[in-house]
């Protein structure tokens, strides 16, 4: 990752590393680093934040105006920077594809969380994805803006978010985020000590129905775990800020979903089917949809 960094070809950066109590050599390896080049600041914690917290602390010490997100197992291609730098104008996040590649620097067949074939500047409306389906956009290949943290209560992170997806989050009510399905800008190793790891899910309509059954329970958790933040934090808002019908509407599609009341259901099955093309905008021909209208009414969405 450090290598693959500073072979960059856009070299107007500095890099802020901040060590959460390694217990093995990358301190020193950190430190030969520094030595070398000196671009690179490194920090040592004093006590385990967890990657979320950590990352909270590494873009505190940043004085540039946009900020890019490195994990310690990933590969930046040569062009990482500038093709984010190109993209990003005035938005909150710019954000490409990602190739896969085993421990062994080997490809892997397929993209890392491609969101599809959508390329244009995400609306709103992303956040019905967001809540629903969880974060499309994993922070290795994203490139913030730093104004988005001048923004009324981005920061603490809450606790049970990963950073990148609350910057998703966030970035919904402002300014967006743009993102480029074609260039591919970062290798993501796969391997067996991944905190965040890439799941290997079937691929087909059954299997990957019969796994939502199963993880019903964990899903349905989680979206209401968003839910929960989301209603939250739109109170920070005045209502120039945020459009509140929107939210209104995701709150009864989500207790619709999970209610035994079936006029709450079928209220919050009127504002999906409305919604649909924003919450599954990639995903609209009819058995696909099929599958979701039915899983709605099982309420595993």
């Amino acid at each position: 990752q450090l290598d693959s960094i500073i072979k960059q070809t856009y070299t107007d950066w500095e890099l802020i590393i901040c060590d959460d109590c390694s217990n093995d050599s990358t301190w020193n390896i950190l430190v030969e680093y520094e030595n070398k080049d000196k671009r690179i600041k490194v920090y040592r914690n004093k006590r385990n934040l967890g990657y979320s917290k950590n990352f909270e602390k590494a873009i505190s010490y940043c004085t540039g105006e946009f900020i890019a997100l490195a994990d310690q197992d990933d590969v930046w291609l040569p062009s990482h920077l500038t093709v984010l730098l190109d993209l990003i104008d005035k938005n909150d996040i710019s954000w490409a594809c990602a190739t896969k590649i085993d421990s062994q620097s080997k490809p892997v067949k397929g993209l890392v969380w491609n969101p599809g074939e959508f390329n244009k500047t995400v609306s709103k409306y992303m956040i019905f994805y967001y809540i629903i389906r969880g974060n499309a956009f994993a922070g290795n290949s994203m490139l913030l803006n730093k104004s988005l943290f001048s923004v009324n209560n981005i920061f603490p992170i809450p606790d049970n978010f990963a950073h990148d997806e609350w910057f998703l989050f966030v970035s919904c009510f402002h300014n967006g985020i743009k993102w480029s399905n074609e260039s591919i800008v970062t290798n993501r190793r796969i391997h067996s000590n991944n905190v965040t790891g890439i799941s290997f899910l079937p691929k087909n309509r059954i299997s990957s129905f019969i796994n939502a059954v199963v993880n019903c329970k964990k899903r349905r958790s989680k979206m209401l775990h968003r839910l929960e933040i989301l209603n939250r934090y739109v109170n920070t808002f005045s209502s120039k800020e945020c459009d509140f019908n929107l939210v209104r509407e995701l709150n009864i599609i989500i207790k619709g979903n999970i209610s035994m009341n079936l006029i709450k259901k079928i209220q919050g099955f009127k504002l999906f089917h409305k919604n649909y093309k924003y919450i599954y905008f990639t995903q609209n021909d009819k058995n696909k949809r099929f599958y979701r209208y039915l899983s709605y009414f099982l309420g595993i969405l």
